[in-house]
């Protein structure tokens, strides 16, 4: 299980060094900024879907613990 995790970091760095390395060329800037927006926009939907398997377990416990003291006010 170790190794996956190891993995699975080791692909997220590598994917985020990719994405610095896009937003770092001049050519995004130049014309009229589009092409930085548009990459803004698929950067941020990229990182949700990329980060589920971390945050979505953590929401759904905050989720739970939510319902049940909502439970315990009644």
């Amino acid at each position: 299980m170790k190794e996956v995790f190891e993995a699975y970091l080791r692909k997220m760095y590598e994917l985020f060094l990719w994405d610095v390395n896009v937003m770092s060329q001049p050519w995004m800037y130049w014309p009229l900024l589009i092409p930085i927006i548009a990459f803004t926009v698929f950067f941020f939907a990229k990182w949700i879907i990329l980060t589920a398997p971390l945050w979505i377990p953590i929401a759904w416990a905050f989720g739970g613990v939510v319902q049940i003291s909502n439970v315990f006010k009644k």
